[in-house]
């Protein structure tokens, strides 16, 4: 029996657009509450230096693989999703 396979699967995807790193997640998130929490200023503007924050750091997988593969010479399938990525991110925080 022989299977297809998608030429990007979810799991290589996932690789591509979010952090890997368990401790980073809790660091942020953690921050981000304590900061939201005591925070005296605007509850609209914390949130939205909240959301940029995530942003700029669900960024930052697709930037190091654009980087490396710009520094190789080399033009990827995977480099023209974390393109696309980094598009969309850019476009949500604006």
């Amino acid at each position: 029996m022989s299977t297809y396979r998608h030429s990007k699967s979810p799991s290589r995807l996932k690789l591509i657009i979010l952090p890997a790193e368990h401790g980073s997640w809790g660091m942020l998130f953690e921050s981000i509450s304590l900061g939201l929490w005591l925070s005296p200023s605007p509850v609209v503007i914390s949130v939205l230096v909240s959301m940029i924050a995530i942003f700029l750091f669900m960024m930052r997988p697709p930037i190091k693989i654009i980087i490396n593969d710009w520094q190789r010479n080399r033009r990827l399938p995977r480099t023209v999703y974390a393109q696309g990525f980094v598009f969309l991110y850019v476009l949500i925080i604006c």
